[in-house]
């Protein structure tokens, strides 16, 4: 890491030049169809809905560039989380009161793909001819934070007893299940994104394809095994809420693997119009497509744009403002209260020269 806080200062150093550039970026997308993102944030469930899916994507930059040549310091989190119905109900039950909890058969699935990091990222802009940019990213960092695995299995729950099978195989930085004491490993990432961009007689255009290579590589970590078949894996505590105690048989260890994320697709197109333009946008983000449909208006001048967008797979609304390339903050939700929201991305850039 102290390599990547060299490399930035030296960064640093020659962006005094007007040809140099120092920013800061933070951009954060977040989605659970089950969970509103403040209860899992908060390890809570007020409300359980219909869903699958989770995921979250969250990036921080600082750094500098020189003539299209930049480097900045770098955190990243990335999670997807796909889970059963039945796997959501039973975290519902798990944080709220048992009472009413339906006797039946429930078939829980969860497969969990989550990693943490910090370090460094570099890219280079090229413009090969006018109106159009290639720019390609390489993310260099390491880590010690990461959740990877299945599970798979029913649970019964009949006159307040629970029956269980179950088949868990992970790898992880803590053992929340079976509070195995071990010590993380160190894992490596390398990831690659590419943005495509230009002018066209109709508008912008830009695609981003971000982790079209991602590989974390971690030696000796640990992982269990389990093959479960107990009479007996939950109980309640006190004040009458369910308490799930997994039990087992299997093997734990650490060995040497390789863990990875698929790519992610950004397409948007602004469309000009003789006031502002007309946003058409799309994204390819956990197996699914995210379409967008919008409108850009000037806020007075032509340094200060404003734009809306509407998201119709989730009925999110996005809201930004952007001050010429020098500042930029978007807001994107699909309820009014924070506590509520399914949908939250959050997206801020600053950059401290060409003003």
């Amino acid at each position: 890491m102290k390599f990547a806080l060299y490399s930035l200062l030296i960064a640093l150093g020659f962006s005094n030049t007007s040809e140099a550039d120092v920013f800061t970026t933070l951009t954060t997308e977040n989605y659970s169809q089950s969970f509103a993102i403040y209860d899992l944030v908060k390890e809570q469930a007020n409300d359980v809905e219909q869903g699958e899916l989770i995921y979250s994507h969250t990036r921080f930059e600082l750094g500098a560039s020189y003539q299209g040549l930049g480097i900045a310091y770098l955190q990243r989190l990335d999670a997807v989380v796909l889970h059963s119905f039945d796997a959501a109900l039973i975290y519902y039950y798990d944080k709220r009161d048992t009472l009413d909890i339906p006797n039946r058969d429930y078939n829980y699935a969860l497969k969990v793909n989550t990693v943490e990091s910090q370090g460094a990222t570099f890219f280079y802009e090229y413009r090969p001819i006018d109106n159009f940019l290639i720019k390609l990213n390489v993310d260099v960092a390491t880590t010690d934070f990461h959740y990877d695995g299945l599970v798979d299995g029913v649970i019964t729950y009949q006159q307040e007893e629970l029956v269980a099978t179950a088949d868990l195989e992970w790898t992880y930085e803590r053992d929340v299940l079976f509070d195995r004491d071990v010590i993380p490993a160190k894992g490596e990432l390398l990831a690659s994104s590419v943005v495509l961009g230009g002018a066209s007689e109709y508008g912008q255009h830009q695609l981003t394809v971000a982790d079209f290579y991602h590989k974390v590589k971690w030696e000796r970590v640990p992982y269990t095994k389990v093959r479960a078949n107990t009479d007996r894996v939950g109980g309640f505590t006190d004040d009458g809420k369910l308490k799930i105690r997994p039990l087992g048989s299997g093997v734990d260890g650490f060995r040497d693997v390789e863990q990875t994320f698929e790519p992610r697709y950004y397409f948007y197109n602004d469309l000009d119009l003789p006031v502002g333009g007309i946003l058409l946008n799309i994204d390819y983000v956990a197996d699914q497509w995210w379409p967008q449909l919008g409108y850009r208006f000037p806020l007075g001048s032509q340094s200060h744009v404003a734009k809306v967008a509407y998201s119709f797979e989730d009925d999110s609304l996005e809201l930004s403002y952007a001050y010429k390339r020098n500042f930029s903050l978007s807001v994107r939700l699909d309820e009014t209260s924070y506590q509520k929201a399914h949908r939250f991305n959050l997206g801020l850039s600053l950059r401290l020269f060409e003003f």
